[in-house]
């Protein structure tokens, strides 16, 4: 029982921490107010909920682990789409891992 509580804050403490990170990577990138963990948020083109901007909207869910995320973008000009897909292409004869 105590084990399932320590993996919990854990695993809870690495979303946030992963959440953190990607806040400093995007500064538009605002935590739900409800979110407890702040491991969730959006981003916006227009300055809603926050001063910065980016240059598309979306949301982030960091994942249960903090290793992986959600991540949708709306609205992306398509050269910044073309980069970020660039940037998701694996070599060939590399698995994802």
């Amino acid at each position: 029982m105590q084990a399932d509580v320590a993996a919990d804050q854990r695993q809870r403490a690495e979303r946030t921490a992963a959440m953190r990170s990607l806040v400093a990577a995007l500064p538009a990138l605002h935590p739900y107010w409800w979110d407890q963990e702040q491991s969730a948020g959006s981003f916006h083109s227009e300055t809603y909920h926050c001063p910065e901007r980016a240059h598309a909207s979306g949301t982030v869910h960091v994942n249960a682990g903090g290793k992986s995320v959600n991540l949708k973008i709306n609205s992306v000009p398509v050269p910044l789409a073309r980069a970020i897909l660039a940037l998701l292409r694996l070599p060939r004869g590399k698995a994802s891992g």
